[in-house]
């Protein structure tokens, strides 16, 4: 290698370090708006469309790769300034996609019966991949610029996906979902003053990029002082476009969410408080219309106390009982639910996935000799032992009882305890069809496999509940004992056991 070209290739790598930065923020601010869109999207519509957003951003992509190979080398004269820009429209297309998307008419539970629907359901995703375009664009002609330093722009583009990534999940516990666009614009308007720097570099140096000849000077300057301009303009419209008109995600009309607030505007519920997480969206509602207390039975003439609602992501998760002692939960022996503490005397009880403590309180009114209480979501039981403890009669904090932060099916894989009364609490609903889409949502412990660890941890003569509702012709009640069938079999156990298993359906 000679002379020059050994100074050429040190100025290069020397002047690589503010675009791989330009890259790293582009990467960090694509992942993030993945992340935020599908939280959005979950608590807006149905958690099925946040599946969407992968390919939609994949879509970008490639629509992105097909005008570079088109138009790429035509950009690549102008290879800075053309960053720059993209990268500006990527920052501000974010909130523009995302308010305009919410603006569509759409009702996807009509998608497969109406055109107009189906034409809605296209445009709403096309506005969605509209910000994955510019942004991919950007890394993309970057690539196919920095040839010779490929490796730096594409290490800063996978460091910048990782850090992009971890940002928005630790946001998630901070900022509401549809605040969390405006985190994703602020890293693109960064990036963009980046590219506007990189102007400024070569202008004093007097190249538009590392090793190449720039334009003339006085062209440069203007280029930087729009730039600036522009960037500084986004800025001040996001801000002010924010305290204006707020972003808000436009929850469907038929999630419960959007009940509880037409209720609320008419005076006949209240809202107590919101927790953001990466899993879940909390809402607490107190209402006097609120009667969860599932499948009891219509002879009974007691009548359900009052209740606090707990939605996740706008969708029911469980009820409080507004009790201070078991005692005022009578109306739970007139449920399913307590079919197996009346085959058992003082039960050791396992709850997967109880949210709101009612069934807790059905087994202290059976005299449960322990109680443990596993929930996948942090944030529930630190909701129930802390800002709505007072109201829901302390219920974890109760004689012998426990409550574990885990995965149900993980925690049943790492335990050795063995358990009378396994119940599925998670599973109790009405069956699909009868939630809405949400029913459909799959759950890991309803298999083969998660059932077998449920009987593996039982006590000889145990017993495995699972309440659902009733479907004519049946559908969900007989798919979930033909699992257990199988679950048994793989415990080489014989078919005449499930008919000791004492599976409530209402």
């Amino acid at each position: 290698m000679t002379t020059p070209e050994v100074q050429c290739s040190g100025r290069c790598r020397s002047r690589l370090a503010l675009p791989a930065a330009a890259v790293f923020l582009v990467s960090a601010a694509i992942l993030g708006l993945q992340l935020a869109l599908m939280r959005c999207l979950a608590v807006a519509g149905w958690y099925h469309f946040s599946y969407l957003v992968i390919s939609t951003a994949l879509l970008g992509f490639g629509a992105s790769g097909t005008l570079l190979t088109l138009v790429g080398h035509v950009l690549e004269r102008r290879f800075v300034q053309w960053a720059a820009a993209l990268t500006l429209a990527f920052g501000l297309s974010v909130t523009l996609s995302f308010r305009a998307a919410q603006a569509l008419p759409l009702d996807p539970q009509y998608a497969l019966y109406s055109a107009r629907q189906a034409g809605l359901m296209l445009a709403y995703h096309i506005l969605f991949l509209v910000p994955f375009f510019l942004g991919a664009a950007v890394i993309g002609l970057s690539l196919m610029h920095f040839r010779h330093g490929v490796h730096a722009v594409y290490g800063a583009s996978m460091l910048g996906s990782g850090a992009g990534s971890l940002l928005m999940i630790l946001l998630m516990y901070v900022l509401p979902e549809a605040r969390l666009l405006y985190a994703v614009s602020a890293l693109a308007l960064a990036a963009a003053g980046i590219w506007t720097a990189c102007i400024a570099h070569s202008n004093s140096q007097g190249r538009a990029a590392p090793c190449r000849q720039s334009d003339a000077p006085p062209e440069l300057r203007r280029i930087r002082t729009a730039l600036v301009v522009a960037i500084a303009a986004s800025a001040v419209l996001l801000a002010v476009g924010e305290r204006v008109w707020p972003l808000q995600p436009r929850i469907d009309q038929y999630k419960m969410l959007s009940v509880v607030r037409r209720w609320e505007a008419e005076g006949g519920a209240r809202h107590l408080l919101s927790r953001h997480s990466p899993r879940a969206r909390l809402d607490v509602y107190e209402s006097p219309r609120f009667h969860y207390t599932l499948f009891a039975s219509l002879t009974t003439t007691l009548t359900p106390p009052s209740q606090l609602m707990i939605l996740a992501d706008g969708n029911p998760a469980g009820a409080v009982l507004r009790i201070s002692g078991p005692e005022e939960a009578a109306i739970l022996d007139h449920t399913p639910m307590s079919l197996p503490y009346r085959l058992r005397d003082r039960p050791r009880v396992l709850l997967l996935g109880e949210t709101g403590g009612m069934n807790v309180w059905l087994a202290q009114r059976w005299d449960a000799s322990g109680v443990t209480v596993v929930q996948r979501n942090p944030q529930v039981i630190e909701l129930l032992g802390g800002p709505l403890a007072s109201m829901g009669g302390r219920v974890l904090s109760l004689p012998g009882v426990v409550a574990a932060a885990a995965d149900p099916r993980l925690f049943l894989e790492t335990t050795r305890e063995r358990y009378d009364i396994i119940q599925i609490v998670q599973a109790e609903e009405m069956p699909a069809g009868g939630a809405g889409m949400l029913s459909l949502h799959e759950d890991f412990l309803l298999t083969r496999e998660g059932l077998a660890l449920c009987l593996r941890r039982l006590r000889p003569n145990g017993l495995l509940a699972i309440t659902r509702g009733i479907q004519w012709p049946p559908r969900d009640n007989v798919k979930i004992l033909a699992t257990v069938t199988e679950a048994l079999e793989s415990l080489g156990k014989g078919p005449a056991v499930p008919r000791r298993m004492q599976g409530a359906g209402a």
